[in-house]
């Protein structure tokens, strides 16, 4: 609620940061995920903490384990969609966090080709800046 209070307090009458918290709390079941959240609790100013059912899970488990797994694949607006990430830096030595956002990336990438979204990659291959460094070292 923290991050969204700016624009909630433009339009909305909560007082607070809150009264924000507790306002989604009271009215989250009357939307459409009434079956899936077991528990609502507001922790601190600025935290809703939301514990998904274990029913709701169980159900889910057993579609996808009957073959209905399309069942899952959300119906998206969208046709096309550009997923543009880093390539690791091959400036540095290799390590865990250079492959981050290659698999961020892949993972949304594969996610909206399940639904049905065609989807174009691009990898940033970076600038050679280190390089070009070692090269005008190297020159001089």
């Amino acid at each position: 609620v923290l991050h969204i209070w700016p624009e909630l307090s433009k339009d909305f009458w909560f007082r607070g940061v809150i009264d924000a918290g507790l306002g989604v709390a009271r009215n989250i079941d009357n939307t459409d995920y009434t079956g899936m959240i077991e528990r609502r609790v507001i922790c601190g100013p600025c935290f809703l903490k939301l514990k998904l059912s274990m029913k709701w899970i169980a159900q889910g488990i057993f579609k996808i384990t009957k073959g209905d797994i399309a069942a899952w694949a959300p119906k998206l607006p969208v046709q096309k969609a550009i997923i543009y990430f880093l390539s690791p830096n091959i400036a540095e030595e290799m390590h865990t966090g250079h492959l981050r956002s290659t698999l961020i990336g892949e993972t949304l990438a594969r996610v909206l080709e399940y639904s049905g979204v065609k989807v174009i990659r691009r990898f940033h291959e970076g600038d050679d800046l280190d390089f070009k460094v070692h090269a005008a070292g190297l020159a001089v």
